[in-house]
């Protein structure tokens, strides 16, 4: 019985932590990051993502990003995106 319930309680609390760390975001504003990940239908690749993000304005904020899944079943891949967001205040 006390697992659910200290399984809601650490949740309650990373969510916490993380709006704690939440900043906004201003023109000019630049980041990189990446992303793992796996394919899960037909073919079970695995990924890397690579993304960069720049804030054209304090409310739009554009992102390209590319990805490579490595070979599986003579199967490769490449992803290649770009995203447009709006943000909130």
């Amino acid at each position: 019985m006390k697992t659910p319930f200290l399984k809601k309680i650490v949740l309650v609390m990373s969510m916490a932590v993380v709006t704690i760390f939440a900043y906004g975001q201003e023109k000019g504003d630049m980041a990189v990051g990446g992303n793992i990940g796996v394919g899960l239908d037909d073919f079970n690749n695995f990924g890397l993502t690579a993304k960069f993000q720049w804030n054209i304005t304090d409310e739009l904020r554009l992102e390209p990003s590319t990805g490579y899944y490595f070979e599986t079943s003579n199967v490769d891949m490449w992803d290649m995106n770009i995203n447009l967001h709006y943000l909130f205040k």
